[in-house]
């Protein structure tokens, strides 16, 4: 474990230089990622010009919803997603190769690879959606977010983190996969608007083969004093199976992998 931890603090600061030697990139992300925030804001204002709530969810409420879907959303695409989404390219250019020769987790390590440092702003700033939404609405106890909140968030998190890894890992198996990562990501976009507005065969696959509720919604649910201690229960264990079948699936397709040497 120590040398996972020094590993993984070596790569950070590696990150870190490559953002200061490309600061117009590392500015633009950021400019990028507020505009997509901004927009995403004021069409909630829009929405909520004409009525009082959607399925339930008031402005206020969805404002958490956008801020909660933002956060989680930054948080993966400034840790390990970057790295994850090479996967399909070290395949078909040969690297996968030397990753394999080292000796340490090839999962960890492609995962480890890259870090966004830009998006460290964009996340106060979904912190600061999220305070501003429970402050002009709703808000559940503290002690239940304290005990709610943390869990929901870190499982939603690793059930994201596993569906990326578990759709690049096709890469071993299809040249591209672009057709399929860009279907999930449209899917996700749906996630920062309340799902019980496409009826209840939506919400049961949200809940289950395409865990966007539980990812999502959930942990504004938990802010917000509308979930349920068996919701509560049930994230960590849809956690738990999708992070073992990602790992399962990547060691299943690099024992098929056949080096180009």
């Amino acid at each position: 474990m120590r040398r996972y931890l020094k590993l993984l603090k070596i790569l950070v600061r590696v990150s870190f230089i490559r953002a200061l030697m490309f600061r117009a990139a590392f500015y633009m992300d950021i400019a990028y990622s507020f505009i997509w925030l901004g927009l995403f804001f004021i069409i909630i204002q829009i929405l909520f010009s004409h009525t009082e709530e959607i399925a339930g969810w008031s402005r206020a409420n969805l404002i958490v919803l956008l801020g909660v879907w933002s956060f989680l959303d930054d948080l993966g695409a400034g840790t390990f997603w970057d790295g994850i989404k090479r996967l399909p390219d070290l395949v078909a250019d040969g690297a996968m190769d030397f990753i394999l020769a080292r000796p340490v987790d090839s999962q960890f390590l492609i995962a480890a690879e890259r870090f966004r440092f830009s998006r460290v702003l964009v996340i106060l700033a979904d912190v600061g959606l999220i305070a501003y939404g429970l402050t002009i609405g709703e808000m559940a106890p503290w002690h239940t977010i304290i005990l709610r909140f943390p869990v929901l968030v870190v499982s939603g998190y690793i059930i994201a983190l596993s569906v990326v890894y578990l759709l690049h890992t096709l890469g071993f198996w299809f040249l591209r996969i672009n057709n399929v990562w860009a279907l999930y990501d449209g899917l996700e976009g749906i996630a920062k608007y309340p799902l019980d507005v496409f009826g209840r065969h939506i919400k049961l696959l949200s809940l289950t083969i395409v865990p966007l509720t539980v990812m999502f919604m959930f942990p504004a649910q938990a802010l917000l004093g509308r979930i349920t201690t068996l919701e509560v229960l049930y994230a960590p264990v849809v956690a738990a199976i999708f992070f073992a079948v990602a790992r399962w699936f990547y060691q299943y397709s690099v024992r098929r992998y056949s080096s180009v040497a």
